[in-house]
């Protein structure tokens, strides 16, 4: 027993008192709380068209979605897309709709799907306003606080709404249907006050190794496994080069931090390279230093391999694809005629969660 005593207040010594240890308050631990669900997190709005996100989805503000896919390489969970602000998904055309896979949906302003598709029948759509559903068969089940709208639809589950059902051009619900129903509260799925971008930013941000451009390149090469950190200017990073290369032994973790505050960062025909074990979602590039008006463009096949985290940036992201997740504030709509840019699933706990569980008890490395 006083063996064990020993060992814990040890550990605590480690996690606190050591200089060079990477510390995080117990407040900091709390802005990660659910963040490891999703492949794009945005605190702001999010425009998304004719591409797929093969994970979860988390917007703070309003969504609007046309052709596309989200979440068809994740598990089963409750919710696949939350939405806390409004839900615009689908439109006219037979292309114009969407499939979201291996959840619900939930929209705190209310939702409007046309020729949208959620592939799990168990699943749920519920929104804390009013819901329309035009030229569909939904396999699920509604709950809405607000009006329920069904037009040139088939409802093969239940709906309940505290508002009123119409129906419109032929509709139906072949479940059981309850409306007025004043019992009815329609619980927010995650908190999104419970994340800071902000504060991740700035506690992952670390005194880091200087990398820049040579020769059209930028290289970052470590030898042993380990927590390194490394800091580049960010209008080098928004510079002339055509390959980001990392190599780096597996359970290695990789932090880039962009340092500066530019209005725009445009990475068009980049190149992303890793190797010697490290994977996708043990890289993340870290934008720290924003005023609030940074706008990131991704396009022209850029293939970008590692997380962003922008707390304020806005993302232009079209014509290319990402391994691994966004975290920032606004996704934007792509240029006319363009395609908004794929989200291949990466996990984020693996980067962010492992510098908060057990690798607190050792140093970080700043290559001399």
């Amino acid at each position: 027993m006083k063996r064990a005593i020993i060992v814990t207040l040890l550990l605590l010594w480690l996690l606190f008192s050591r200089e060079g240890i990477c510390s995080y308050s117990w407040a900091t631990l709390a802005d990660f709380k659910g963040i490891d669900q999703f492949s794009l997190f945005l605190t702001g709005d999010l425009y998304y068209y004719r591409s797929d996100i093969e994970g979860k989805v988390a917007v703070k503000g309003d969504a609007y979605l046309k052709s596309f896919a989200i979440g068809k390489k994740v598990k089963k969970s409750d919710y696949t897309l939350i939405v806390n602000g409004k839900l615009n998904a689908g439109g006219l055309g037979d292309a114009d709709g969407g499939e979201i896979y291996n959840g619900g949906v939930y929209a705190g302003s209310g939702a409007t799907l046309q020729r949208v598709t959620i592939t799990e029948s168990e699943s749920k759509l519920s929104s804390k306003g009013n819901v329309s559903l035009t030229q569909l068969t939904l396999k699920n089940s509604v709950e809405a606080e607000g009006d329920v709208t069904i037009d040139q639809a088939v409802v093969e589950g239940d709906v309940r709404a505290k508002g009123s059902v119409t129906f419109l051009n032929g509709a139906q619900v072949h479940g059981t249907l309850v409306e007025n129903d004043d019992n009815l509260t329609v619980n927010p799925p995650f908190d999104f006050n419970s994340i800071n971008l902000t504060n991740i930013a700035n506690e992952l941000y670390k005194d880091g190794t200087d990398i820049g451009v040579i020769d059209g390149k930028i290289s970052i090469n470590v030898i042993n496994s380990g927590i390194y950190y490394f800091d580049i200017n960010a209008d080098d990073f928004a510079g002339n080069w055509y390959l980001f290369s990392i190599n780096a032994p597996a359970e290695s973790t990789i932090i880039v931090d962009i340092i500066g505050d530019p209005d725009n960062i445009t990475l068009a025909y980049k190149d992303f390279d890793i190797s010697g074990g490290i994977t996708a979602e043990d890289i993340i590039f870290n934008f720290v230093d924003e005023d609030g008006n940074l706008t990131i463009e991704m396009h022209n096949n850029s293939q970008i391999c590692g997380s962003i985290l922008a707390p304020e940036g806005n993302i232009i992201f079209y014509d290319a694809s990402i391994k691994g997740s966004i975290m920032a504030k606004n996704f934007l709509e792509p240029p006319t005629g363009h395609n908004s840019g794929q989200i291949n699933v990466v996990p984020i706990p693996s980067t962010l969660l492992l510098l908060i569980s057990s690798t607190l008890i050792f140093p970080f490395r700043k290559l001399l």
